[in-house]
């Protein structure tokens, strides 16, 4: 009896561990189906994906919201280099069309600039400046094979006194007045001296007198206006000349060039939009506007005044069903 109880109760003990077995490998069945709601996506790959989103939302969460921080970041700086580019191709396009007008053919035009696209790669100071002095100088009558030179005197003389983009601006304004009033007078030096040059002993350097006999001539109105400013150009140059390379060497120098690099580049992306040269698809957009606008103000008063009506009748129902 003892034996015979002994096998009914190992082998009940064996059947109730068959059927919990069995239970839970259903159960996981179960939750298998619960996750995978067709009970065969998770054998695709877009399957298994969305298993893995589901199972791992929180991760997946932190990847989106990292990729749209990246996504957001990428867009400005590309909006950033659009708008830089647009502002500086559209400088250039007014100064090519005033330069045409300076110098009598847009193949001059081109060339002078040229010239100053060569000179500026090189400067450590922002192109962009270079352009309105070198608009400003030739409208005020500066010959334009004296333009680039002049430029140069000063950006070197900027860059020995520390000085700045304003600086270059200041100094070509300085030159400019000089040339077109045709008189070096005591206040013009005095400018130059509130940016750290001697311009009566570098013109006297030059043209072997003292700073005081420069000064006398200025006064007496015998020193003429062309020689100073050639003068002034040649002593710039001879003291200063080599500082604006070691601008480079510094900090500010280095983020000026990056400034730089970063203007012209953004040029060369921004140019089928709006070249350089003049034209491009947004100048050709904005022309075809406006001769609609045109054409449009050309129809008769009638059809004028349905049209507004009806856009303002438009205006009025989309408010109303907003």
């Amino acid at each position: 009896m003892a034996d015979r109880s002994v096998k009914v109760t190992l082998r009940a003990n064996v059947q109730d561990f068959k059927s919990q077995i069995g239970q839970a490998a259903t159960s996981l069945d179960d939750l298998a189906k619960k996750g995978d709601k067709t009970g065969q996506a998770s054998q695709t790959m877009m399957g298994r994906v969305v298993q893995s989103m589901d199972l791992q939302r929180e991760h997946w969460q932190t990847a989106g919201v990292a990729l749209t921080g990246f996504g957001t970041a990428i867009t400005a700086v590309g909006v950033a280099a659009l708008n830089t580019g647009i502002n500086y191709n559209t400088l250039q396009q007014t100064s090519r069309a005033a330069l045409e007008t300076l110098t009598g053919s847009a193949e001059e035009a081109n060339r002078q600039m040229d010239k100053l696209d060569e000179f500026a790669s090189t400067s450590p100071f922002a192109k962009d400046v270079f352009i309105r002095a070198q608009q400003q100088m030739l409208g005020f009558g500066i010959e334009a094979q004296k333009v680039i030179p002049y430029l140069d005197s000063i950006q070197q003389s900027v860059a020995a006194t520390g000085g700045s983009n304003h600086d270059i601006a200041e100094l070509s304004r300085i030159f400019s007045q000089i040339s077109a009033s045709a008189k070096i007078t005591a206040t013009d030096l005095r400018e130059f001296g509130n940016r750290g040059i001697d311009a009566a002993t570098l013109i006297g350097s030059q043209m072997g007198m003292t700073g005081a006999q420069i000064r006398e001539s200025i006064t007496a109105g015998t020193l003429d206006a062309g020689e100073a400013l050639d003068a002034l150009a040649a002593g710039m140059q001879e003291t200063y000349g080599g500082a604006a390379d070691n601008v480079k060497n510094t900090v500010a120098g280095a983020f000026d060039r990056v400034k730089a690099a970063w203007r012209d580049l953004s040029g060369d992306l921004a140019a089928p939009l709006v070249g350089p040269e003049g034209g491009g698809l947004f100048v050709g957009l904005l022309n075809q506007v406006a001769d609609l606008m045109r054409a449009f103000q050309g129809l008769p008063d009638p059809i004028k005044n349905t049209v507004a009506a009806l856009g303002g009748i438009a205006g009025v129902g989309s408010l109303a069903a907003g």
